[in-house]
């Protein structure tokens, strides 16, 4: 009985071995583990449902991977991949804000990119290098444009000249005829720049005490005091609601705005903030989102692929018709609504967020700069210019 029990198990064994070559020799092969490519992202539901689509393609395309979308806070996504990249090894591919590449850069946790990248705007690709090296490639981005009530206005300004003059003759029928948060940096940046500033000195240390930055100044405050445009502090709760309400026909925002004021009754158009003047356009500030890949990573090329295929100019312009976000490659403009076509017009001249911890020193004394120009009018530019700048110089120690 033990015989034939015996039997029957050597029978099956070599059936079953020849069902499996088989299997093999009709192309059948035997299923095998995935390597599994972790991407950390935030993300809304919508953009993930999206990106799992994009992700089904690629494991079609690579058969031998993955994909896990990990999503996280935008706020906690930096500081978890500080403590995660070298010492687990994960992820392997994250989305960030291009503002962090210079510090990430430096600890040597982001991988050089080596692939062609033509297709991407060279604005954009200015974004994601330190030092002349790519870190990242950019996804999609985000910039302040103009937006103009398209029943009061039928050609937008070209220029600063031509707003103020539009300015006045529509102040009789608005609250006011423009608004943008001047108080900001983020906001007077397209000013800063657009008068030739600069941020850093030759020597690589911050220098707020510049013609050209005094410039700027004056010009933001004159639009308050001599050409009575805007309000001395025009924050962005009351701007968007004066603009969806129809009080205010110009106004500065970003993409973000979109929503909101899509929800209102005013009917408006997008485009480039006006040129300060002849030869000088406004140069806004830009966020840039890119997949970046962990040094660290145990499959390089594979998310080398992975990054090129997501960040394609085929994917972007899926992305920029399906999302509506604002695509980092040059995409036809008949592929893009006009109010991405606006958002794009003025990027071309905007400047990519700087990197670098030393930035937070400037936001705080850029911003009690503006802050103090318009609350005290009378008091000497040079003198705040100063003061700002000494305890810029003794927050990076430089005295």
């Amino acid at each position: 009985m033990k015989s034939y029990k015996l039997a029957i198990t050597v029978v099956l064994a070599v059936s079953l071995a020849m069902v499996a070559m088989t299997g093999c020799q009709h192309g059948k092969a035997p299923v095998t583990a995935r390597d599994q490519i972790n991407i950390w992202l935030d993300a809304s539901p919508r953009e993930l449902e999206f990106f799992r689509e994009i992700g089904g393609r690629i494991e079609k395309e690579m058969p031998g991977i993955a994909l896990n979308w990990k999503i996280t806070r935008l706020n906690d996504l930096k500081p978890e991949f500080l403590g995660n990249a070298e010492r687990h090894r994960s992820p392997d591919i994250v989305l960030l804000v291009n503002d962090w590449i210079g510090e990430l850069s430096r600890q040597r946790l982001l991988l050089p990119i080596t692939a062609s990248l033509t297709h991407i705007l060279p604005t954009m690709l200015d974004g994601v290098k330190v030092e002349g090296q790519v870190y990242a490639v950019p996804w999609s981005f985000e910039s302040l444009a103009f937006f103009y009530n398209t029943d009061l206005i039928a050609t937008p300004p070209r220029s600063f000249d031509e707003l103020v003059t539009l300015g006045g003759a529509l102040a009789s029928d608005s609250l006011y005829p423009f608004m943008y948060e001047n108080k900001n940096f983020y906001y007077h940046a397209a000013l800063f720049f657009g008068f030739g500033a600069d941020i850093f000195a030759a020597d690589g240390g911050i220098n707020l005490q510049t013609a050209a930055h005094e410039e700027s100044l004056n010009f933001a405050r004159d639009l308050h005091t001599r050409w009575n445009l805007l309000p001395a502090k025009a924050n962005y709760p009351a701007m968007i609601n004066l603009f969806g309400r129809g009080k205010v026909p110009m106004i500065i925002t970003g993409p973000w705005s979109l929503p909101e004021i899509e929800r209102s009754p005013v009917n408006f158009a997008v485009t480039a903030i006006p040129d300060i003047g002849d030869g000088r356009p406004a140069r806004p500030f830009i966020g840039i989102k890119a997949f970046a890949i962990t040094a660290h990573t145990s499959y390089q090329n594979d998310a080398r692929k992975i990054v090129e295929i997501l960040c394609s100019k085929q994917v972007q312009t899926l992305a920029a018709q399906r999302l509506g976000l604002l695509p980092c490659c040059d995409i036809a403009p008949d592929r893009l609504t006009p109010h991405q076509r606006g958002f794009l017009a003025g990027a071309r001249h905007g400047v990519p967020l700087p990197p670098g911890e030393s930035m937070k020193f400037v936001w705080q004394e850029t911003n009690w700069i503006l802050n103090e120009i318009f609350s005290q009018p009378q008091r000497p530019l040079p003198e705040i210019l100063a003061e700002a700048q000494g305890r810029i110089e003794q927050l990076e120690g430089r005295r």
